[in-house]
Parts: C-alpha cells; sequence; structure tokens
C-alpha cells in the first residue's frame, strides 16, 4: 500500500524542534512611510539558530514596496526583527518617526540621524538632534524570509 502521508524522520523532526514561531504583526512599506498601526497576521516559524536572547523578542513585518530592494528587501518579504530601542550604523530598522513607520538602514553622523533607503526614487529622512523627540526604533532586521512563489 502506498503511503501518502509518511510519519516524519528523526532528521525532519529535528529541524522542527530547532523552529521558532514568531507573530508576523502587520506591514512595513517599504517606500512612502504608512501609519504605524499593529495588525497581527498571524504566525510565521524561523530557524533558531542565529537567534540570540530572548526569543520572544523576535516578530514579522511583511514588506510593501521596492524602496529597499538595493538592500536586498523585496516587496513580499518577511522582514524578521528583534524588538529593541537601539540600533548600530549600518543596521537596517523598523521605527517609527511621529506616527509613520519606516523600514530603513540607519545612520548616525554627528548628532543627525538619517534613514536611508535602498532606491534613488526615495530620498533619505533626516532627523535633526530637535527632532529625535518623535524617533524611536522599534528593532532591528536579523534576516529576511521570502517566498519562491
Amino acid at each position: 500500500m502506498y503511503e501518502l502521508f509518511k510519519r516524519p524522520s528523526e532528521a525532519s523532526t529535528q529541524n522542527i524542534q530547532n523552529l521558532v514561531k514568531i507573530p508576523i504583526l502587520g506591514r512595513v512599506r517599504a517606500g512612502k512611510p504608512v501609519l504605524s498601526e499593529e495588525h497581527y497576521e498571524g504566525y510565521s516559524y524561523i530557524p533558531e539558530e542565529g537567534i540570540k536572547g530572548d526569543k520572544t523578542k523576535i516578530f514579522g513585518l511583511v514588506i510593501r514596496g521596492n524602496s529597499m530592494e538595493q538592500f536586498g528587501l523585496k516587496d513580499g518579504d518577511l522582514a524578521v526583527a528583534k524588538l529593541q530601542p537601539v540600533a548600530d550604523n549600518g543596521d537596517i530598522v523598523i521605527c517609527t518617526v511621529g506616527d509613520e513607520l519606516y523600514i530603513r538602514k540607519f545612520l548616525l553622523k554627528d548628532s543627525t540621524i538619517y534613514l536611508q533607503s535602498g532606491h534613488p526614487d526615495y530620498l533619505p529622512v533626516i532627523i535633526t538632534p530637535e527632532q529625535q523627540h518623535t524617533f524611536r526604533i522599534v528593532g532591528v532586521v536579523i534576516f529576511i524570509q521570502r517566498r519562491i512563489k
């Protein structure tokens, strides 16, 4: 008799056990900013390897738009981020400026923050020291999950 559903092998069970379930909290526009609203969209599973620290601080946002393509982030990708309020120069961050949500490369130079897109059609968002009270880093992107089809 032909088995349609085979019992998982020990190796595939091991792979399943090494996955972390993360919430997908909505979408982030790679292009023009959107109002920052959390819209729970379900869960995804990501590899446990490479995640340091508290796994409950990992979340995902679906990228919409093309402004980050030069940095390898494409429309429809799942940006997997770690919830944290600080970033290093050059990190890709999920951040808010006022009520607007961005995904951008974070650059700090001479006390001024530059949120750099990865597309020539989008100018950087420049945040002067006087404006920084409106700026908040939500998280740092740690990797991208992409669907083939």
